[in-house]
């Protein structure tokens, strides 16, 4: 009996000792987490307040439409920042909201520099839309309004919403249309036809989307035949529909 007795004794004693050890290595843990906590926060804001990594540069590449100061005024960063104040994520998300942003990468270089590289979606129309103009990518979708202090020279579009205009982008650049992308002073699309207005001769074009490449080779050859007869400047349009041509002349 008295040997079950000191056995049941130890083994409660060992019992209040484990708990014991548990909560005293518990104890120190949190004092040691405690200890890296206050170290980190205290290095943290210690290097986010040293003049020695005070931004001095912010340089930014790839930008055309939006200034160095669009960029920077649109971020919210200045010259005098602390580099490690920044929130690079931030910023990057910042950026992507922009409607001119298609892609961004945002690095710091130690000890005071900031490098921002973008890349710009690309504007190769004017859309008409309503009462507004906007900047529209290859594809005929927005990109922004048009900002009359940066007004670019380019085709005039109108469409039905929705329709992507990069397989015509694409065969007018590509695919031997004989005239310039520059010439080009506007496009309208409707139903399985493509209106293209040239300005250098205030010259209508009007061709069928179906097969579209070869009715650009049925127009090179209407082209050199008003050419060589000298009567192009007295053309106002011409139509190919089916591999066949129209002209009309200016009254």
């Amino acid at each position: 009996m008295s040997v079950s007795l000191a056995g049941n004794r130890y083994k409660k004693n060992r019992k209040e000792l484990d708990i014991f050890s548990f909560l005293f290595t518990l104890f120190l843990a949190m004092i040691l987490i405690f200890l890296v906590s206050f170290i980190v926060l205290k290095f943290y804001y210690k290097v986010t307040t040293m003049d020695y990594f005070s931004l001095k540069e912010i340089e930014v590449n790839g930008n055309v439409m939006l200034t160095y100061n669009d960029i920077n005024s649109y971020l919210g960063i200045k010259i005098g920042d602390n580099l490690f104040s920044l929130n690079i994520s931030d910023l990057n998300r910042k950026l992507k909201e922009n409607p001119w942003i298609y892609q961004s990468i945002i690095k710091r270089v130690l000890p005071d520099k900031l490098r921002i590289e973008i890349k710009e979606k690309e504007p190769f129309f004017l859309l008409k839309e309503k009462d507004k103009i906007f900047y529209a990518d290859i594809k005929g979708d927005k990109i922004d309004v048009l900002n009359p202090q940066k007004y670019l020279s380019l085709p005039v579009v109108i469409k039905e919403e929705n329709y992507s205009l990069e397989f015509i982008t694409m065969a007018l650049k590509e695919k031997g249309f004989p005239f310039s992308w520059q010439s080009i002073g506007g496009l309208e699309v409707k139903g399985e036809e493509v209106k293209i207005f040239i300005d250098d001769y205030k010259l209508w074009l009007s061709l069928e989307l179906e097969g579209l490449e070869q009715e650009i080779a049925v127009l090179h050859k209407v082209l050199r035949d008003l050419k060589d007869k000298e009567e192009l400047s007295q053309v106002k349009e011409i139509r190919v529909v089916n591999n066949r041509a129209w002209v009309s002349y200016v009254q």
